[in-house]
């Protein structure tokens, strides 16, 4: 399945997923603005998550938290359950699952296994 996403603004999206692949599994999302770019490679490896910012032609590159995704989500759901302060609102996951939906929509129905 291919999704191409524009959002408000003039930025666009790329997504590519597949239970069967010939391609090796590849997660990467980018950025692009005026003076560099940012790009999150393999942010579902617990051991490789890394990112790359290029601004004003000088690299940086920084490894982020390895926990699994589903510790991020818990501590996000404790956060909020303990009224602390968060900058994800419930509006957040409507419109990321909207998203989703989406992207099932239109791919169509499943081929029969």
């Amino acid at each position: 399945m291919t999704a191409h996403i524009g959002f408000p603004g003039g930025g666009t999206g790329h997504l590519r997923a597949s239970m069967w692949s010939s391609s090796p599994l590849r997660i990467r999302a980018q950025a692009i603005v005026d003076r560099g770019t940012l790009t999150v490679s393999n942010s579902s490896f617990r051991i490789c998550g890394r990112f790359t910012v290029v601004l004003d032609g000088r690299r940086r590159r920084e490894r982020f938290d390895s926990a699994a995704s589903y510790v991020h989500q818990l501590r996000a759901f404790a956060t909020t359950v303990r009224r602390e302060p968060t900058n994800l609102t419930s509006s957040h996951s409507v419109i990321t699952m909207s998203l989703i939906e989406d992207v099932h929509s239109a791919a169509g129905p499943p081929l029969p296994a």
